[in-house]
C-alpha cells in the first residue's frame, strides 16, 4: 500500500494504490487518513506492507491484520539521519543495513526464534546515547513496534520486505501529474484511475491491455 499527491482543478488530493501480486486498484480521494484503505479493503484479511504511514498504522488497529514495515524506508530514515548528523546517524543507518542484510540470508524460511535473536541484535546495535533528540525518537519509535511487523518477511517467503512494488505502481502516474498537472475534475480523476486499475492489473498478470479492456470494462448508454 502507498499513496502521493494529486491535484484536481489546482486542489491538494491523495492518490492512492494497493496491490497484490496480479491485482491493482488506485483511487484518488480527498483524505489522507484510514478511512481510506478502510473503505477499498473493507474485510480484506491478509499481511498489509507499507511505509509506517500513520493511516496505514491506524489501518492496522481497526482490521487487525499482520503487518510488514518497509525496510527501503526505514533505511533511508537512517541515511537521512546520516545526512543531517554524522556519524551518529550513520551508525544508525549501518546498523539497520547490517540486520537487514542478515533479515534476508533466510529467504523466508526463518522462524520465530530467528526474528527474536535479529531483533535482540538491532536492539543491541541501535541502544545507545544519541546526542540529537531526532536519532533517539527515531530509534526509540522503531524499536517499539511489533517485532514480527518489522520481520515478518524473515518467516513467510510471500511476504516482501519492501513496498516498492507499489512505489513503482505510482511511478507512471507520479510522471503523468508532474506533466499534466492532475486532474481537471473529480470525474476526470475516477475515470483515470479506473482505467490505470485495468491497465496496471493486466501488466501484474501478463496480459494485453489492448486485447483485454473490452471484456473487463462496460460502458452504460446514458439518455441523451
Amino acid at each position: 500500500m502507498d499513496s502521493t499527491s494529486w491535484r484536481i482543478a489546482g486542489n491538494p488530493y491523495n492518490l492512492w494504490t494497493f496491490l497484490t501480486k496480479s491485482e491493482a486498484i488506485f483511487t484518488v480521494k480527498k483524505s489522507n487518513g484510514h478511512e481510506v484503505p478502510l473503505e477499498i479493503l473493507d474485510d480484506h484479511k491478509g499481511m498489509d506492507i507499507h511505509d509506517r504511514h500513520s493511516a496505514f498504522e491506524k489501518f492496522a488497529s481497526k482490521s487487525k491484520n499482520d503487518q510488514q514495515y518497509c525496510w527501503s524506508h526505514i533505511i533511508c530514515d537512517g541515511k537521512e539521519l546520516e545526512d543531517f548528523y554524522g556519524e551518529e546517524g550513520g551508525r544508525i543507518k549501518r546498523s539497520l543495513q547490517t540486520i537487514f542484510h542478515e533479515a534476508k540470508e533466510y529467504h523466508g524460511h526463518g522462524t520465530m526464534k530467528d526474528v527474536e535473536k535479529l531483533h535482540h541484535d538491532l536492539t543491541f546495535l541501535l541502544t545507545s546515547h544519541y546526542e540529537n533528540k531526532r536519532s533517539q525518537r527515531f530509534v526509540e519509535n522503531l524499536l517499539k513496534r511489533k517485532k514480527e511487523w518489522l520481520l515478518q518477511f524473515v518467516m513467510n517467503p510471500d511476504v516482501e520486505s519492501t513496498n516498492n512494488r507499489a512505489e513503482r505502481g505510482l511511478r507512471p502516474s507520479v510522471i503523468y501529474r508532474k506533466v499534466s498537472g492532475g486532474s481537471r475534475s473529480e470525474r476526470g480523476a475516477e475515470i483515470y484511475t479506473r482505467i490505470f486499475s485495468i491497465y496496471y492489473t493486466s501488466k501484474l498478470r501478463g496480459n494485453n491491455f489492448i486485447a483485454d479492456t473490452p471484456s473487463v470494462m462496460k460502458r452504460k448508454a446514458r439518455p441523451g
